[in-house]
């Protein structure tokens, strides 16, 4: 097995969150006049609430709450919609014993951070099942930029060319491309109606089966 570090995204990779966490979105924008368009929905994906939080401060300036407030708000949408997760996308928990059983080792990287992170960890036994959590706290940068997944190889003593990213984002992709990785885009879970699929990764696919597998990793 040539792979020796995957690293994983979480939302819409290793659970399937992300239509919970439009569907709470959509509920605080509008209940505050702000209306997303799609193309700015998707802008959000693989970003962070911060980021996302001053973009909607820019389309609509003259919102009373400053991007701060807006972040608190995001926050605390995404943190709605992620306790409605009740585990694991079907497939992973067996990749990832069968990965651990070759050797392989696993890293949760991910822009989300604070207590949707919290959350997921104790509910779903995250820094059990994984060898470790980067976030976004744990680096300069966010995706689309390549720190976090550069972070994860860093803690593994495995050089970029080793390890295989999971991802579901555009931003997510361009960070693995930036951090000179080879990338999988998992489509089985999608979170947005009519959202493309992430450009300039390696593989797709959309289920965690024995097909996969063996596609990535023999």
């Amino acid at each position: 097995m040539r792979v020796k570090a995957v690293l994983w995204d979480m939302d819409g990779v290793i659970i399937d969150s992300e239509r919970f966490y439009w569907e709470e979105m959509d509920r605080f924008y509008e209940g505050i006049g702000v209306f997303l368009s799609p193309e700015r929905k998707r802008s959000f994906i693989g970003s962070s609430a911060m980021i996302n939080s001053a973009n909607v401060k820019k389309w609509y300036p003259d919102l009373p709450q400053t991007a701060e407030e807006l972040c608190a708000g995001h926050k605390a949408a995404l943190l709605r919609g992620i306790m409605r997760v009740d585990g694991l996308i079907p497939g992973v928990g067996e990749w990832l014993s069968r990965l651990r059983a070759a050797g392989v080792k696993n890293a949760v990287a991910t822009s989300s951070t604070g207590e949707m992170l919290d959350w997921a960890t104790r509910a779903l036994r995250l820094d059990e099942i994984f060898d470790t959590i980067v976030t976004a706290m744990d680096v300069p940068r966010a995706k689309p930029n390549p720190d976090i997944f550069l972070e994860a190889a860093r803690r593994f003593g495995a050089e970029p060319r080793d390890c295989l990213v999971m991802e579901d984002s555009q931003n997510g992709v361009l960070a693995a491309k930036a951090a000179g990785m080879r990338v999988a885009v998992f489509t089985g879970a999608p979170g947005l109606s009519g959202a493309p699929t992430p450009e300039g990764g390696d593989y797709i696919f959309d289920r965690y089966d024995d097909a996969a597998f063996d596609m990535l990793f023999k």
